[in-house]
C-alpha cells in the first residue's frame, strides 16, 4: 500500500513514524471450521502511523502532508477494511477495498469502488472503470503482472530493482525506531 500510495500520488520525504505492537496475542484459526487452534505471541509491529511530505508533481502541491495509519485486526462492523482519501483543495477522492486491507488485484474479485467528492457541487460520483478487454481474460491474479510484462515489452517505465530498493529503504526509515520485545 505505502508503494501504492507514492506511485499515485507523489514521493514522500521528512517521514516520521509511530510503530508499536498493540495486539501481541493472534489467534491461529483452522481455515475450514474458523475455529481457533492456538494463540502465539507476535514480536513485530501492528500499529504504524506515517507521515511525510510529498514532492510536487503535476498532482500535488509542494509540501502537502501524506498521513498513513495501519493496525492490524478486523475492522470496525461495516467499515471496509480499507479506506484511503485524498484531500485535495477541490475535492476529495476515496477509495475502498471491501475486501481486504490491500487493493492489488487479487485482494477483491470487484472493481475496487472508487469515489470523487467535488467541493463545489458538494456531489459524490462513482468512478466507473474495469479492465482492458486483454486484462479481463486472464485470472484475477495475472492481470498486474501481465501490466508489467506488457509496459517492459512496450518499452513503457515499469518497476525496477532501484525501485524496490528505494521502497525497502524508507521501510527500514519507518521501523527503526521498533525494539521487538522478544530482542
Amino acid at each position: 500500500m505505502y508503494d501504492t500510495l507514492q506511485d499515485a500520488i507523489g514521493e514522500l520525504t521528512e517521514v516520521q513514524s509511530t510503530v508499536q505492537l498493540r495486539r501481541p496475542a493472534v489467534e491461529i484459526r483452522d481455515p475450514g471450521t474458523g475455529k481457533t487452534i492456538k494463540t502465539v505471541t507476535s514480536d513485530v509491529p501492528d500499529y504504524i502511523v506515517v507521515t511525510g511530505v510529498l514532492e510536487e508533481s503535476k498532482v500535488t502541491r509542494a509540501g502537502a502532508t501524506a498521513l498513513l495509519r495501519f493496525r492490524r485486526g478486523q475492522p470496525f462492523p461495516g467499515d471496509a477494511p480499507l479506506v484511503w482519501t485524498i484531500h485535495g483543495e477541490k475535492g476529495e477522492i476515496r477509495v475502498v477495498s471491501p475486501g481486504s486491507t490491500a487493493i492489488q488485484a487479487n485482494a477483491f474479485d470487484a472493481p475496487v469502488p472508487i469515489e470523487v467528492h467535488d467541493f463545489e457541487t458538494d456531489k459524490v460520483d462513482k468512478v466507473e472503470w474495469a479492465w482492458a478487454d486483454w486484462q479481463a481474460e486472464l485470472p484475477v491474479a495475472a492481470r498486474n503482472v501481465a501490466s508489467l510484462y506488457e509496459a517492459y515489452a512496450e518499452g513503457k517505465p515499469y518497476p525496477t530493482f532501484e525501485d524496490a530498493l528505494r521502497r525497502h529503504e524508507q521501510l527500514d526509515e519507518i521501523l527503526s525506531g521498533w525494539q521487538s520485545t522478544s530482542s
